[in-house]
């Protein structure tokens, strides 16, 4: 059942699954989406941990005032901080797709004792060059203003015909129409400021503190060629990563490949948690057909 928890002037939609002795795995979906993204591994994934699901700041059933102060990451991470606290979780592991997966490491990063193992699907650091950071600002606020100006609806039909997400026309019309019918379900002005305040144009520069940090898990789809190239950056940089892509599937792994997500999390993900991961750095980057 979902609970309204109030922090920093945010009231974050949570729901929660699970016993709280399992190891705690707060989930964090991507732009235009919701907790209900998650909500097919749930049964599955709560008999090993404690499953905290987040509605993100201007998505789904989040509450927060038309100030993009709000909306920034930094607010938005030490947000969740204090929401963690308020269920008494002072160690989280963390699993993010995209957007998602940018304030996990985000919160990897500012909040190491707070952080423990971190899974990002299909995510990045942000961008290394302040020329491409003031590019992608502009871009995103142009998107913002589409947002304000335009339905919910119409941004949706530009929205899922973005290159990034045209392996998901494979999907069945069913499984279409639930991903539309999510993104419909937002609210355009609030997703106009999230973008104004933690689009990839506007987060801080993370690759510098790539080397400093310690256990990640990283998942792709072999046909995003865009995050598979930014992941094996990534990869070659940080100390004892995991990195596993997914054959012939694109951005959004836990959609186009559930079963394979789902082991991954459920099995290799609550092993390193676990302490009982392979330590051979050869037998960490693997590609699963």
């Amino acid at each position: 059942m979902i609970q309204f928890i109030e922090t920093m002037g945010v009231q974050h939609a949570v729901n929660i699954h699970g016993e709280k002795s399992h190891p705690p795995l707060l989930l964090l979906h991507g732009f235009t989406g919701t907790m209900e993204t998650w909500q097919c591994f749930i049964n599955e994934w709560s008999e090993r941990f404690y499953i905290i699901q987040v509605d993100i700041v201007g998505h789904g059933k989040t509450i927060a005032p038309n100030d993009v102060n709000f909306y920034h990451m930094e607010h938005e991470a030490a947000s969740i901080i204090q929401l963690l606290d308020k269920l008494g979780v002072s160690v989280a592991n963390i699993a993010g797709y995209s957007m998602g997966g940018r304030l996990a490491l985000y919160l990897k990063n500012a909040y190491p004792h707070r952080v423990n193992h971190v899974l990002l699907e299909s995510s990045s650091p942000g961008l290394d060059s302040e020329h491409e950071r003031e590019e992608r600002k502009i871009r995103d606020h142009q998107l913002a203003k589409r947002l304000q100006e335009e339905s919910i609806e119409s941004f949706v039909d530009f929205w899922e015909n973005i290159p990034l997400f045209h392996t998901q026309r494979r999907l069945s019309k069913e499984e279409q129409l639930k991903i539309r019918k999510e993104r419909c379900s937002q609210n355009g002005g609030k997703l106009a400021l999230s973008l104004m305040g933690m689009g990839t144009g506007q987060q801080d520069n993370l690759w510098p503190y790539l080397p400093n940090i310690n256990h990640l898990f990283l998942i792709t789809g072999t046909l995003d060629s865009k995050f598979m190239n930014i992941n094996r950056k990534m990869y070659e940089m940080l100390p004892n990563a995991k990195w596993f892509s997914i054959k012939s599937v694109g951005h959004a792994v836990h959609i186009e490949a559930p079963s394979l997500f789902s082991q991954l999390v459920y099995d290799l993900f609550y092993n390193e948690i676990k302490g009982v991961g392979q330590d051979n750095r050869n037998s960490k980057k693997m590609i699963i057909e």
